[in-house]
């Protein structure tokens, strides 16, 4: 991902699954970035949520994001980072439909 402009960014998720417990986080550069997301039962494959990470930093330039699944059982649409004063909702365009 290339960070156009340094800044607090947040951390955006569209998840699926049909049982709970499903749980994640991202790293960068083999560092964790925010905390764990847990993902409930959303109910059913087909049924998407969006999960938030607190937001963090991150520095003007190119950034390589690794999901890392601590428990599986969920379907992960997309992923977006988000300048955190304009991840409030309403604020720019929403992110794509699968």
């Amino acid at each position: 991902m290339e960070v156009e402009k340094s800044g607090q960014y947040a951390l955006s998720f569209r998840v699926a699954s049909d049982t709970e417990g499903g749980r994640f986080h991202i790293t960068a550069g083999g560092k964790p970035l925010g905390s764990r997301l847990n993902v409930p039962n959303t109910g059913g494959e087909q049924k998407w949520v969006i999960l938030k990470n607190d937001p963090v930093q991150l520095n003007e330039g190119s950034h390589r994001f690794r999901l890392v699944t601590e428990v599986g059982g969920y379907r992960l649409s997309w992923m977006e980072a988000r300048m955190a004063n304009a991840a409030r909702q309403g604020d720019g365009p929403d992110p794509p439909e699968e």
